[in-house]
């Protein structure tokens, strides 16, 4: 039997645990697609059926139901870690300018920077526990994080093959109000604080911070 799935999301950098975890796609639901095979000016196209199992007794409307939802948890996944990514590489950048303490002005840069920094890293340990060591006991002392847990929704709403139920629908939501209003906070940060410090590097005539998407 084979199916065919959407790529996995992309890791969240850096080289602890939660680095290596990836979370697959959804499978697409039976139905008629087509490929398209491009080389160079030269295009084919060709058409495909996907079947449903013969001993699948639900209906198309409960796989796509299930399809619909899991690919919106994967979506926001994905949006989540790349959020993360970002928060990561301002953090490093930050943390650089923290020991540069010995630049002309150097002590209120590298003041503001690790002020800065560790705003970053608060709405981070939102989202998830940076640098998590290895084994069970850090992940229990630090808990399970917004990232975790709509990544644990995915064998919930995959189990099966079975139309999600509301309350999997009422999680989703909550989770993606909660992990909004973290995303909200970085971008303010980003639309407010991160300005304020580089024009306070660019008084000192050194090089700003850039965030990197």
């Amino acid at each position: 039997v084979w199916a065919l799935r959407s790529p996995n999301t992309p890791k969240v950098q850096g080289t602890h645990p939660i680095s290596e975890t990836v979370y697959p796609g959804p499978v697409v639901v039976p139905g008629k697609y087509a490929v398209t095979l491009t080389v160079g000016e030269a295009s084919q196209t060709q058409s495909f059926t996907l079947a449903p199992r013969p001993d699948l007794a639900s209906t198309q409307e409960d796989l796509q139901a299930q399809f619909d939802l899991y690919l919106s948890i994967w979506r926001k996944l994905g949006e989540t870690i790349a959020t993360i990514n970002c928060m990561r590489d301002l953090r490093q950048q930050l943390d650089g300018w923290a020991k540069r303490a010995d630049l002309p002005e150097g002590q209120p840069i590298a003041e503001s920077a690790a002020a800065l920094r560790d705003k970053v890293l608060d709405i981070e340990k939102m989202l998830q526990v940076p640098d998590l060591r290895p084994g069970w006991p850090d992940q229990n002392n630090n808990g399970i994080r917004l990232l975790e847990k709509l990544g644990g929704m995915i064998p919930l709403v995959s189990l099966g093959d079975y139309r999600p139920t509301d309350q999997a629908h009422g999680v989703f939501e909550d989770l993606c109000s909660r992990i909004d209003a973290q995303v909200e906070r970085f971008d303010e940060l980003v639309s407010n604080d991160l300005p304020a410090f580089n024009a306070l590097v660019n008084e000192a005539q050194v090089g700003p911070v850039v965030l990197r998407s």
